[in-house]
């Protein structure tokens, strides 16, 4: 979109978009895995394999696509929405575990 990039022409909406996406996967794929239980290391460490291997093969898939391609910076970004998801699960776990 014209007038919305980043440095380098990058798009700054593409780079939120990415970023929500991954952020919302790794977020409603925890709630999946939780249950009613508390998630535990090795499920914080699945969820996160899991989007990483996700975010490697959908760009791979956009490279099959015409006026697509495949970019590690949309992978990169993806995982930094995951890992982000992630530490604020960990974060609000935290908080909650001091005011109980």
């Amino acid at each position: 979109m014209p007038g919305i990039s980043g440095e380098g022409g990058y798009p700054i909406l593409s780079i939120v978009y990415h970023f929500s996406v991954f952020f919302l996967f790794s977020f409603f794929f925890s709630l999946s895995i939780i249950g009613k239980e508390k998630l535990k290391t090795k499920d914080i460490i699945f969820i996160l394999v899991v989007s990483i291997i996700y975010a490697i093969f959908d760009e791979f898939h956009q490279s099959f696509i015409p006026g697509r391609n495949a970019e590690i910076k949309d992978t990169l970004i993806n995982n930094l929405g995951s890992i982000i998801s992630m530490l604020l699960y960990l974060k609000i776990k935290k908080i909650k575990r001091i005011n109980t």
